[in-house]
């Protein structure tokens, strides 16, 4: 009987041991499934916060330029010295004589009263009257309205040119840093051939190259039938490739054109490296005229291609690669501004890093922040 009763206990309670077991391992689980949960959404809330992080950080991005331009020492000092160091030639000031420089802008009546190209125009004008130059603001009811407004500095270019023996353009977007830099420093040898009456071998547009090829923001031109040719055929006549490239972002056959409005005219008419690897159309003269009729078969022939820190600087994310002892890549120290440079342009930049990016420059231009003779083009 006493045994009967301690079986009957110790099965008592190991049935209560098994019973106890299950509620143990519900209540363990209970506690785990609001620890995974809480985990999972922190994983998507961080996930959600770098995104959205990310995202205003790719979309207002000026601050960050500015900031690492103050912070980060260039990757160069001047321009002239380093192009120099790299085979470029040397643009130091001639004997010449007295010539007519002019310095072009257009823009249509959209753009006409807001606050960049009102800055603009008065830097151009500032460093115009320093050196003896005149400024030359289109008439934006002279536009060509059936095309885009950019399109047009061809037409205001051949209006102009004939006052002028050399012509600047500059896109609204630019800048002039650096009002030391004299233009006849960057056609040297133009002028000392003018100076010496033979005009066979002159050069007739001065323009520098990005890593895309040649760029239309600024850029000079010589006052020669050559140069009036080229500004006719950039234009196109009537169904013409530069016609449809004018009102397509694409090609007749499909291809994607890899630039914006004027600029894909003059990569057609140069048959650049990066137009001829997109495949685009070979370049047809418009009329029964042949280089040969201009002076030469070949228009690299009337080019002269500056460094770009010369002309057409832009404002670029400063790389950090000299600060972990790494050199930058050449084409991008060339592009990239730095004090002294003569001018610099927001191509690429878009909306209100433009504009923000733009002021910042026009303050430095302002207050000297980029001029001295130890660091630049001047003399």
């Amino acid at each position: 009987m006493i045994r009967f009763q301690r079986r009957s206990s110790q099965m008592n309670s190991e049935n209560r041991l098994s019973s106890q077991e299950p509620v143990t391992e519900g209540f363990e689980l209970s506690l785990r499934r609001p620890r995974l949960a809480t985990r999972r959404c922190f994983l998507v809330a961080s996930l959600a916060c770098a995104l959205t992080v990310g995202y205003f950080l790719r979309r207002d991005y000026a601050w960050q330029i500015m900031l690492l331009l103050r912070v980060v020492p260039p990757a160069r000092t001047g321009c002239m010295e380093w192009a120099q160091q790299r085979g470029g030639r040397s643009l130091a000031q001639p004997s010449r004589p007295q010539l007519r420089f002019g310095i072009l802008m257009v823009f249509d009546e959209a753009m006409r009263h807001n606050e960049m190209t009102r800055l603009s125009v008065r830097n151009k004008r500032a460093y115009a009257a320093r050196h003896g130059y005149e400024v030359v603001v289109a008439d934006p009811l002279l536009l060509d309205r059936s095309r885009p407004p950019a399109w047009s500095k061809f037409l205001a270019l051949r209006q102009h040119l004939e006052r002028f023996d050399f012509l600047m353009f500059m896109d609204v977007d630019t800048l002039v840093m650096n009002d030391e830099v004299k233009l006849e420093e960057l056609v040297v040898s133009e002028v000392a051939t003018r100076a010496g009456g033979a005009d066979r071998e002159a050069k007739d547009l001065f323009i520098s190259e990005d890593w895309n090829g040649v760029n239309t923001g600024v850029f000079i031109l010589r006052n020669s039938s050559w140069s009036r040719w080229f500004l006719q055929e950039a234009w196109g006549s009537k169904g013409s490739e530069q016609e449809w490239m004018a009102h397509n972002t694409r090609a007749r056959s499909g291809r994607k054109y890899p630039f914006e409005y004027e600029q894909r005219a003059v990569h057609y008419l140069l048959q650049t490296q990066k137009w001829r690897e997109r495949g685009l159309p070979a370049y047809r003269p418009n009329r029964q005229e042949s280089w040969a009729g201009r002076g030469a078969k070949d228009p690299w022939e009337h080019i002269s291609l500056l460094p770009q820190c010369a002309l057409n600087s832009y404002m670029l994310y400063p790389r950090l690669a000299p600060l972990l002892g790494f050199d930058a890549p050449e084409y991008y120290t060339a592009a990239q501004w730095v004090p002294g440079d003569f001018a610099v342009h927001m191509a690429g930049h878009k909306g209100s890093n433009k504009i923000e990016l733009f002021k910042y420059c026009h303050h430095l231009a302002q207050t000297g922040g980029s001029a001295g003779k130890e660091r630049g083009l001047g003399n």
